[in-house]
């Protein structure tokens, strides 16, 4: 078997060895100067535009040649190149043409030997924005644009374009996809700093996510409602930012999928690394191995599920903070967890979980087989449940949850009368229903000495009415014998008949 794998890929690299044609290459170079260039690997073009627009206006590989030939821009790169300026900044693609071939943008060694098909460098081909505007936008294209080891970097949203980010995929776009690039310092407004909406399957693969920022929604990724897939895998988002809601995300997309993904240190108001909103359940597509490690907000310290139906499992939340949910806040959600770990995740309500639901809904949010170990909060150390049709109990296991001691009751999980199955009943682990308030054991001494000066004169007075209403008892009983003696005395009239005259 393994012998048929091995030449699978060796037959899968001769055939892309054989599809790469010297007149469907282009060439870039940090060096050249901005003036006019073929763009051959002699005479390399200075800006990654004028290569984008060879493609569509080649004579030697024209729109209509072989759509199985892949068009590759290579881009030549050393640890020190960098591509600047105008062209490789503000790049704007809009091609009508509805071709299917592919496109490869790769990164080449400086004073490589022109042999197809080239090694990719072991440098990204960097572009720099330098703060002053924004890198790229898509606004049409037809064939899939594979973006390999570049570093995209000091973005701005000064596009005055609607959407306000450094990078835009947006429009009739078909499949734009990253390969093992690297984005840092990107900044954008209210749609995150790269707005993507492809309308075909999109894959951004191995990339690296480092402190870009939003104020709005999505420090990295803004994803709006799409029917398109887009498969998030392998990468990883550190420092990430958004003023509204998620850190590094945010998605409305139908069909979004993230695997084997980290998201360190994001902060945002609603979800410090994710902010889902309204996104089905989609039998595919379950969100597998991610790590949430020391994400920050005031709702849901590394997610915010608002309304969706996500199934994860393998996550891993790792001292995430947030007032509400220390790690997740689950709004109407009906989303799916199993296998999970939530450790050392701090909130003020919620440990690690909180969840309400906002409006009506049949189906049940659903944690199970998971682990919660940790978790600290002043009330509900794992979770808090306020008023939610939620399943928070099956075969799940606790672990050194803690609640502030006069809200030890919960210190796993506080849970309100509502806070049931779909089938309506309990749905948490210590029952459900508001604990009572323990009650007050006086041990100090000036509550004590209070206590006792309330009492003494209680008592003196209450003992002083009874001993009045035995006296009074005692009265009516000398009274009533007394009139007792009296009516027993007998009058006799004399009898005078004897007497002398």
């Amino acid at each position: 078997m393994i012998k048929y794998i091995v030449l699978l890929v060796i037959l899968a690299i001769s055939c892309t060895s054989a599809q790469v044609k010297k007149e469907c290459t282009w060439w870039l170079s940090y060096e050249s100067q901005f003036i006019d260039h073929t763009g051959t690997f002699q005479d390399p073009f200075a800006r990654l535009s004028n290569a984008i627009n060879a493609v569509f206006t080649s004579t030697a590989c024209p729109v209509d040649y072989d759509n199985s030939v892949p068009r590759y821009i290579y881009m030549i790169t050393s640890e020190t190149g960098v591509y600047k300026g105008v062209g490789n900044r503000e790049i704007s693609v809009s091609q009508p043409e509805s071709a299917t071939f592919q496109i490869f943008v790769v990164p080449v060694d400086k004073g490589a030997v022109e042999a197809y098909p080239m090694q990719q460098s072991q440098y990204y081909g960097v572009i720099d924005g330098e703060n002053t505007n924004g890198l790229l936008k898509i606004s049409e294209l037809f064939p899939t644009l594979t973006f390999k080891g570049i570093y995209w970097k000091n973005g701005s949203s000064k596009q005055g374009s609607t959407f306000g980010a450094s990078i835009v995929v947006a429009g009739q776009t078909n499949s734009v996809n990253f390969d093992g690039c690297k984005f840092e310092n990107l900044n954008g407004g209210k749609t995150g700093s790269i707005y993507f909406n492809a309308q075909s399957d999109s894959v951004i693969n191995n990339c690296t996510f480092i402190n870009n920022s939003a104020t709005g929604y999505g420090g990295v990724f803004y994803f709006p409602t799409s029917f398109s897939k887009i498969s998030l895998l392998a990468s990883v988002f550190s420092g990430n930012k958004a003023s509204v809601g998620g850190g590094s995300i945010y998605s409305s997309a139908y069909t979004l999928l993230i695997k084997n993904t980290q998201f360190k240190n994001g902060n945002a108001a609603k979800g410090g690394a994710l902010y889902i909103e309204k996104s089905p359940r989609i039998a595919d597509l379950v969100w597998d191995q991610l790590n949430f490690v020391n994400n920050m907000a005031t709702d849901g310290g590394a997610l915010y599920d608002h309304m969706s139906s996500i199934e994860y499992t393998n996550a891993v939340f790792t001292k995430n903070n947030a007032t509400n949910g220390g790690a997740c806040y689950f709004d109407t959600s009906t989303s799916v967890f199993s296998h999970s770990l939530f450790q050392e995740n701090t909130a003020i309500n919620g440990g690690a979980v909180w969840t309400i639901d906002k409006s009506l809904k049949t189906a049940q949010l659903l944690i199970k087989l998971s682990n919660f170990n940790s978790n600290r909060a002043e009330i509900g150390g794992a979770m808090y449940c306020n008023a939610s049709t939620s399943n928070l109990n099956t075969q799940n296991n606790y672990s050194m949850n803690y609640a502030t001691p006069a809200k030890d009751n919960t210190t796993i999980d506080f849970c309100t009368s509502s806070c049931l199955t779909a089938s309506a009943v309990c749905g948490c682990y210590s029952g459900c229903g508001i604990p009572p308030v323990p009650p007050k054991v006086i041990t100090d001494t000036k509550e004590t000495k209070i206590a006792i000066g309330i009492f003494l004169p209680v008592t003196a007075i209450l003992l002083g009415v009874v001993i009045f209403l035995l006296w009074k008892t005692n009265e009516k009983a000398k009274q009533k014998k007394a009139n007792l003696n009296y009516d027993e005395i007998k009058l006799t009239i004399p009898d005078n008949s004897n007497d002398p005259l």
